[in-house]
């Protein structure tokens, strides 16, 4: 997998490197042409060109081509624009832009000189006849082939004579004349065998297989003319001929109820349409595909190509609106520079008349500058607009992710069918996905209108940083990414926004370990700069920015060809970071690496201290009070010390249970629609939950409320009123038990062997860790298994688990599977000792000989070697 995605970032480096060398010859070929003053050799050079451009992806292709046909030596020679015009026109075509390559066409149809240009006559003729064709308008389809028919016969082209015949019988095929069709099928066949043209042979097959099927309903002779059309076309390597043979063989076959040999052929079409990134022919095959898993019940199925169906589609949408607006740019260019030229002819002209001049230049540019002002008006309500839009959006798909959430969890874990319960988990993951995204327009929107507004709070930023990495630890691990953190200081306090900072890091670490080459260093280095700003810089040594996309790097909605997803990441960042004083931006570009500069905002100096211990990330604490003012007044008191999520009855104490994981839960007894005993019982009853130490705080301190209290699983009961110190005290108390935890796992080396068989993960008693290590002992000699296959393994996200583990044992996930890899390499090395050092590490998922022995000394305090005499 990792050799795959670095051939593909090769592949995307080469490729762009290769598309500025393009842009870069149009130049010299127009200076090329210009200095030729023989028509045949000038078009011979343009005809080379185009061959070169084949290679090119056809969206690309189309661009460079575009560009080429722009050009003044182009438009002032007609055989140079004619043979541009037409390979436009076919491309538009292939990429299923009926309406712009009859645009094209008529354009040349209507400059054309038809006595000088006969053959290109003919082309246009036959290109108008296809797309109408396409269209379903078969009678003027016919119409213009019959007359590029007339016109090759004058010229006795008997290669293009038969290529009329043919297009002539695929014509009447449609219209169900079956007499006239099946003549000019066998007039074109004879030429084209005459001629010995192989790929013109299997296509008249293929169409005439289409002519028996459709029109005659021989099916016998229909799949005769097919399957020899589809042995011709792989003979030859034909591919686009032999996607629209094997269609319509898998057409066939389905309809002759041999199921199975029909959707593999269909499979095949489809395959190739995407290969040749040909819309119609892929186009069909999913409508066919989809078709026949509907027929047959086949739900999962059709759910699948239904979703690549509707992706195709919202494609072309976006391709032809943006098409439209390049259309209405370039009017509007036209427009301004036709304006500029009448100015400036107009000033020459009535020079003498100074005062008239001036008064319309007043004139001019008064209006000039209403239009502009009008105009950026316009274009900042549409942004608003634009933005309000997909956040309303955003809110409204919300509630039915979750509603297609809610039964896929249920099917993912009733379900006995594995496939079934594949697919259960593909929707969750991409309704996840989708939920981040939608959340994320919420945010933006938030911004704009100025509801979310910074928390500060004062944190270890080192500390900070350490944990932000540590989730990046399995990504990295999986491209063969080191990520390096580099401080002049252990311990380093600043006042931030926690959830602001972690956003903005997030999105660049992401970004980096994406776009980052295999073997490679991500440093994320922290610093105070000479305006006693602080930065943490993430420098990457990947192939850098384009620089066309550098002005657009910090807009929203903007992707490059790079890039997926909707534009939001890298902007939402910035605007997180502005609203609360700090700044993003691109520090250095190069073609060895980018440089990001994340700036926090000024803040008093007291605010920046280094304690003399090392203190971990706050922790986290729920509160569920229905009383407003007080569980304001708790999250005031206690913001300072923990990280503070309020709910305000406890139903939603429990959602939002689920969703943190909190290290404690502080909760009223007596609430609308849950109470706390009933959501302590819940809590207490979840796998997930079960582990959270509950306080509940009410008035009621009677021996029957407290002792309905404690069995319904809280561990502490407090009455009101209460001291805050003591709340304080209480969940310090629990933090402390988690960090003993975390030492008491993360090394054995104190331990005797027995107690190494009792302590360990292996034998931890808890069910979680338990279920955890049937998973990983599954995968245990698959490298690839990390954070997020056992994540979707659990059915449960990063951060559920990250927070379950944490709380259990004081490790990350990263950690755990690490850990637990490190035992069952010590077991290996106790009971196969025949074994050597290399077997056992790639037995237990290490790819790393020396990654698995630094791993293994700093667990067991013994290098594998030593463990092994000792005798494991």
């Amino acid at each position: 997998m990792k050799s795959i995605f670095a051939s593909f970032l090769i592949m995307i480096f080469s490729f762009c490197a290769f598309s500025q060398a393009q842009i870069r010859d149009l130049q010299s070929i127009e200076k090329e042409l210009s200095n030729i003053s023989n028509e045949t050799k000038r078009l011979d050079v343009v005809k080379i060109f185009l061959k070169e451009t084949e290679s090119l992806a056809l969206t690309d292709r189309l661009a460079v081509l575009e560009d080429f046909f722009a050009l003044p030596i182009v438009q002032n020679q007609a055989a140079l624009q004619l043979e541009i015009g037409c390979e436009i026109a076919t491309i538009h075509s292939k990429l299923g832009q009926s309406d712009a390559s009859l645009d094209m066409y008529f354009a040349l149809l209507n400059s054309l000189d038809k006595a000088r240009f006969p053959v290109y006559y003919s082309k246009i003729k036959t290109g108008i006849g296809y797309e109408y064709f396409y269209l379903q308008e078969f009678d003027k389809a016919t119409t213009y082939f019959k007359t590029a028919l007339e016109n090759n016969r004058i010229h006795r082209d008997s290669a293009t004579v038969a290529a009329s015949f043919i297009n002539l019988a695929t014509a009447y095929s449609r219209t169900k004349e079956a007499d006239s069709a099946k003549r000019y099928f066998e007039y074109g066949l004879s030429y084209y065998e005459n001629l010995k043209d192989s790929a013109k042979i299997g296509l008249t097959l293929n169409n005439l297989g289409s002519f028996y099927h459709r029109v005659v309903g021989e099916t016998a002779k229909a799949i005769d003319y097919f399957e020899k059309a589809l042995h011709i076309h792989q003979k030859i390597h034909n591919q686009y001929d032999e996607g629209v043979t094997l269609l319509n063989l898998g057409t066939l076959y389905y309809d002759k109820g041999e199921i199975n040999k029909g959707l593999q052929l269909l499979r095949l079409a489809l395959s190739r349409g995407q290969q040749l990134q040909h819309i119609p022919l892929y186009k069909l095959a999913l409508q066919n595909l989809l078709m026949i898993y509907e027929n047959e019940q086949v739900y999962d199925s059709a759910f699948f190509y239904q979703k690549q169906y509707h992706n195709l589609l919202d494609s072309l949408q976006i391709s032809e609106q943006k098409t439209i607006i390049a259309k209405l740019e370039d009017a509007h260019f036209k427009a301004q520079t036709q304006k500029e030229k009448e100015i400036a002819a107009l000033k020459i002209s009535r020079l003498y008349q100074g005062i008239t001049i001036a008064i319309l230049i007043s004139i001019l540019l008064s209006f000039t500058a209403i239009y502009y002002w009008r105009t950026k008006k316009l274009k900042e309500d549409l942004e608003k607009k634009k933005s309000m839009f997909y956040a309303n959006l955003a809110h409204e798909f919300r509630t039915p992710i979750s509603l297609i959430q809610s039964p896929a969890k249920q099917i993912s874990s009733n379900s006995k069918d594995d496939k079934i319960k594949q697919n259960a988990k593909l929707i969750l993951a991409q309704s996840e996905h989708l939920l981040e995204l939608f959340n994320e327009l919420i945010t933006v929107s938030k911004l704009e209108e100025g509801i979310l507004q910074p928390n500060f709070s004062e944190t270890d930023l080192v500390q900070f940083c350490k944990e932000i990495i540590s989730e990046f630890e399995a990504m990295a691990e999986k491209k063969q990414v080191r990520l390096v953190l580099k401080s002049d200081s252990n311990s380093f306090y600043y006042s931030f926004d926690f959830n602001f900072l972690k956003k903005a890091l997030n999105n660049l670490i992401s970004n980096a370990i994406q776009f980052s080459p295999i073997g490679k260093e991500i440093i994320i280095e922290l610093s105070i700069n000479q305006s006693a700003q602080v930065i943490i810089a993430v420098k990457d040594e990947g192939p850098g920015i384009d620089k066309d996309f550098v002005p657009k790097l910090f807009q929203r909605y903007q992707t490059n060809k790079k890039e997926q997803g909707v534009g939001l990441g890298l902007a939402l960042s910035k605007s997180l970071l502005n609203s609360c004083g700090g700044d993003l931006y691109l520090a250095k570009n190069s073609s060895s690496g980018a440089i990001f500069n994340l700036v926090l905002p000024k803040t008093p100096e007291k605010n920046i201290i280094s304690p003399q211990i090392n203190q971990e990330d706050k922790p986290v604490v729920l509160i569920v009070e229905d009383h407003k003012d007080l569980r304001s007044h708790l999250a005031a008191e206690l913001s300072e010390s923990f990280q503070c999520y309020t709910a305000e009855n406890g139903k939603i104490g429990h959602q939002l249970a689920l969703a943190h994981i909190p290290d404690v839960i502080l909760s009223d007894v007596i609430m609308p629609e849950m109470d706390g005993v009933t959501m302590a019982s819940l809590i207490n009853q979840n796998e997930l939950t079960e582990h959270i130490p509950i306080v509940l705080l009410s008035a009621k301190t009677d021996t029957q409320s407290i002792q309905k209290g404690l069995e319904a699983g809280a561990i502490s009961y407090l009455g009101k009123p209460f001291v805050i110190d003591e709340i304080k005290q209480l969940i310090f108390g629990f933090w402390n038990w988690q960090k003993k935890l975390e030492q008491r796992f993360s090394t054995k080396a104190h331990q005797t062997t027995t107690d190494k068989e009792n302590n360990g993960l292996l034998h931890h008693p808890n069910g979680f860790i338990q279920k955890i290590n049937c998973i990983i002992e599954k995968q245990l000699s698959n490298n690839a298994f990390g954070v997020n296959e056992l994540s979707e393994e659990l059915g449960l996200s990063r951060t559920q688990v990250h927070r379950k583990l944490k709380a259990i044992c004081g490790l990350s996930t990263t950690a755990v599977i690490k850990h637990i890899r490190l035992e069952h390499a010590a077991l290996l090395f106790s009971t196969e000792k025949e074994l050597n050092i290399s077997e056992v590490a790639y037995k237990t998922g290490f790819s790393s000989i020396a990654y698995f022995s630094k791993s293994f000394s700093e667990y067991f305090q013994n290098t594998p070697s030593e463990y092994k005499k000792l005798g494991g």
